[in-house]
């Protein structure tokens, strides 16, 4: 080949890079008009104070300590408080940061698959098949998919690393590799399955298996011997492993096989593994939760699931000699979803797309090394291939694009979700938030109440339909469902602390007290429960008191809209009017929605003739 056809290749191959980069871009890039979902995002920003603060020392130590999300992942907790420190608390800011990592996911994958295989054209298809498919979505429009992003970026760089190990045999590349998986099992536990992967790509495309005759050793010992040369990645996946079941259990966020019987989780297990193939194929009902079919799945589904995937494995099994990529394809989308395909259940839901961000590459690999190898000897055939691999991946792009605009409130995510699915009581409880918080009261209850009848025992539904109630002033009807979330839950804080307020607002201060000082007592970094204990001050008539509790808690939450308001109310009762304005004004800054900050202001500007 000439120089003049060498450079022409190169050009035409960054062009294809960037036309890559800017159709990723193009697809996502409506997240810059889009807010935080009501979706686990309260637990990683919006109603976390710790990551509110952005990154402090403080909030280092809680990155290594906590385990709020029901895992330890320190790294990406790293990642969300210097979000806020950078952004604040613009959720453009914080999804920009997930679209640069998926930006740089992409061009990691596309590297790494030429490098080790030589075929930039294929890797080109696979890497904009993992940009552009619409089951990615949710991996990247949504601000707590964080993890997800970075993982899979620290999982690339662990394959960049051992590649050049297994080229060259050099043990600081081999160090590199296991310091790369270190920091994204630092980032999501799913990377305990890595040296299993590395197994299959020694198969292919690495070809690290030798014949016996030149190496001395049969197929066997050789595995044996590259496994053995995992010992230091296997020993770190089963720490992490043993971390994380400590921590899903301890935040009992682990479904017991009483709950849920091994049958039905491979039951489950079986059909979720053939609906993401079908997603992956179709995806033009995705939803942001799919409800586990808890048993209702039938022998037909189940039986010809699996019976779909023994043949698919035969096939892989029978072929791997003549195309290595296929059992590696396939037998990489088997293992790296095992750790989330609910043999181990956390969680309620039977599948999520979040779960192929990954899986899916294998699949991938299989059909675009497959259909090219097919069509390698027929010209016409193999144009007429690039060219449906092209329409495809303009389908695929439009569908993402409609995926992205769903992720745009929670409102827009969780009535598409309904759209989609049936007997979905989290999204029917996710939707009530989002209706109850824009005050339509009616329409959320409503929602409530399906959640509730579809799942009557989740004291997360009941608490919040006390706590519409308690807004709406039913007091009583409040107080009951708190008073239940307690019976279902008992060790239940934030519905202590709103039953405390329903007892306040009906004036039983001697019930409300106890409550209140359990609360901060057990849980002293949430605002709640200080802003209540304010409030039952002021209801004492210490005044004085009131105030100086409340300037302190507003010192430690200044982000806390009914905190200020609690504040003001203390300090306008002092007659430090000028003091207690600045407080509702900057209540009612905080959160424009807030009436009684609203009541307070006008009240109090109304007896201050000449106050602007």
């Amino acid at each position: 080949m000439s120089r003049d056809e060498i450079e022409a290749g190169t050009v035409w191959k960054v062009g294809a890079v960037l036309v890559l980069m800017a159709a990723t871009a193009a697809v996502y890039w409506q997240i810059n008009r889009h807010s935080f979902v009501d979706f686990d995002d309260t637990i990683y920003v919006t109603e976390n104070a710790t990551v509110q603060r952005g990154l402090t020392w403080q909030g280092v130590v809680y990155a290594f300590t906590n385990v709020d999300a029901a895992s330890w992942y320190p790294l990406t907790w790293l990642t969300h408080l210097a979000d806020v420190s950078i952004w604040g608390m613009r959720a453009s800011g914080h999804l920009s940061t997930n679209l640069f990592l998926h930006l740089l996911n992409t061009a990691l994958l596309l590297g790494l698959l030429d490098r080790m295989t030589g075929s930039f054209w294929r890797s080109w298809f696979v890497a904009a098949l993992f940009a552009l498919h619409p089951l990615h979505v949710e991996s990247v429009a949504w601000v707590s998919e964080r993890k997800d992003v970075l993982s899979t970026l620290f999982w690339f760089l662990t394959l960049w690393a051992y590649s050049l190990y297994a080229e060259r045999g050099r043990a600081g590349e081999y160090i590199l590799a296991c310091i790369a998986l270190l920091l994204g099992l630092l980032s999501k536990p799913m990377l305990v399955t890595v040296p299993f992967a590395l197994l299959l790509l020694d198969f292919w495309p690495l070809g690290r298996y030798e014949p016996k005759a030149r190496v001395g050793r049969s197929w066997g010992l050789q595995a044996i011997w590259l496994t053995v040369e995992k010992l230091p990645m296997f020993v770190l996946a089963a720490v992490m492993s043993v971390i994380t079941i400590v921590a899903q259990h301890g935040s009992k966020a682990m479904t017991s096989v009483e709950a849920m019987p091994l049958g039905m989780r491979v039951s489950n297990a079986a059909y979720s593994y053939a609906n993401y193939l079908l997603n992956a194929i179709w995806p033009l009902n995705l939803a942001a939760y799919y409800p586990h079919p808890l048993g209702t799945l039938s022998a037909l589904q189940v039986v010809g699931a699996a019976v779909f995937l023994i043949l698919v494995t035969l096939c892989a099994i029978l072929f791997a000699w003549k195309y290595p990529y296929l059992p590696v394809g396939w037998f990489w989308y088997l293992g790296t979803l095992v750790p989330v395909i609910g043999i181990i259940q956390v969680g309620t839901q039977g599948w999520a797309d979040r779960y192929t961000y990954v899986p899916m590459i294998g699949v991938f690999i299989a059909v675009v090394w497959g259909l090219a190898d097919l069509v390698l000897t027929k010209p016409l055939a193999r144009g007429l291939t690039a060219t449906l691999g092209v329409l495809a991946l303009a389908f695929f792009s439009l569908l993402t694009y409609r995926q992205v605009g769903f992720w745009r409130d929670s409102e827009t995510l969780f009535s598409r979700a309904l759209a989609v699915t049936t007997n979905n009581d989290i999204c029917n409880w996710g939707l009530s938030r989002a209706l109850i918080k824009r005050g339509a009261y009616d329409e959320g209850i409503a929602h409530l109440q399906e959640a509730i009848r579809i799942r009557p025992n989740d004291h997360r539904f009941i608490a919040d339909l006390g706590k519409a109630y308690l807004d709406l002033g039913n007091l009583e009807g409040a107080e009951a469902c708190f008073q239940r979330v307690l019976e279902l839950n008992p060790g239940n804080l934030p519905a202590m602390n709103n039953l405390a307020s329903a007892l306040l607002r009906q004036k039983k201060l001697e019930e409300a007290g106890p409550l209140l000082q359990k609360c901060i007592e057990q849980q002293p970094d949430k605002p709640d429960a200080y802003s209540n204990y304010g409030a039952l001050l002021l209801y004492q008539g210490k005044y004085q008191e009131a105030a100086d509790f409340l300037g302190r808690a507003v010192g430690r939450f200044p982000m806390n809209a009914a905190l200020r308001n609690n504040f003001g109310g203390a300090l306008m009762n002092l007659n430090l009017r000028d003091d207690a304005i600045a407080q509702f004004r900057e209540a009612l800054r905080l959160d424009p929605s807030n009436q009684d900050a609203k009541r307070n202001l006008d009240a109090i500007l109304s007896k201050t003739p000449g106050t602007p």
